[in-house]
């Protein structure tokens, strides 16, 4: 996936749970400037970032820097609603 790709997802991800950056930088222990970096694509985070950035949105890895069509949470959904439907 590339940096811009995930720039954007960070981003919407910290918009939508209305995150300021200043607290999200200090929530993750990065610089404003990495994570100006980060949110246009211009770098993309080194895999311990990953992993904090992950965790303080709430969400995988996967989830948030890999390219996949459905998420693991998205299948899961899916199967429980499918079973129910079987049932």
């Amino acid at each position: 996936m590339n940096a811009s790709v995930i720039g954007k997802k960070i981003k919407t991800l910290r918009e939508s749970k209305n995150i300021s950056r200043e607290d999200f930088a200090n929530a993750v222990k990065i610089s404003l400037s990495a994570l100006s970096m980060y949110e246009t694509g211009q770098r993309i985070p080194r895999d311990e970032v990953k992993l904090r950035i992950a965790r303080f949105l709430n969400t995988t890895i996967e989830e948030l820097f890999l390219q996949i069509k459905y998420t693991v949470r998205e299948l899961n959904k899916n199967l429980a609603i499918n079973t129910h439907t079987i049932a």
